[in-house]
């Protein structure tokens, strides 16, 4: 009985050393992260849902460009919080038609002008050449980003 007495003493102190452990490399990640976003212009951020930290987007100029193929692109600045509002403003300047549809996780552009998503191409965008991973409406742009928004073979 004293014998398993002690073997949960010492598994209870494993399990609290771990989860220290734990919240410790989390905390050193969002400090990583922090600075990684002050680096790129970000403002303060917020508590999220699930208790880390979100940067709060700032309205800033980014550059847009959107690639129809063929060598027909239209290029400029706008400023904008997300990819997808960044598309959006810039193609209402332009006077460019965009068709959208929305999922429970987000807008997709399905069609920009006359291009539109088939079983060979979809319209995929980019954040300073990196795909984005999630609906670009979710996406956060911060000064200085590059968005692009490309007709692509899939």
């Amino acid at each position: 009985m004293k014998q398993q007495g002690k073997l949960l003493l010492v598994l209870s102190f494993i399990l609290i050393a771990v989860i220290f452990l734990g919240k410790l490399f989390l905390l050193k990640d969002q400090n990583l992260d922090l600075k990684n976003q002050e680096e790129r212009g970000m403002s303060a951020s917020e508590i999220s849902l699930s208790g880390t930290l979100v940067p709060t987007p700032v309205i800033a100029t980014e550059k847009i460009k959107i690639d129809f193929g063929n060598n027909q692109k239209v290029e400029g600045e706008i400023a904008a919080q997300t990819a997808y509002e960044a598309l959006e403003k810039f193609a209402k300047e332009k006077n460019i038609e965009i068709v959208v549809k929305q999922y429970k996780y987000g807008k997709i552009v399905t069609k920009i002008k006359d291009k539109e998503n088939s079983n060979g191409n979809a319209w995929i965008y980019s954040v300073n050449e990196k795909t984005g991973q999630i609906a670009a409406d979710r996406f956060n742009v911060y000064p200085g980003d590059k968005i692009e928004w490309k007709f692509t073979k899939m």
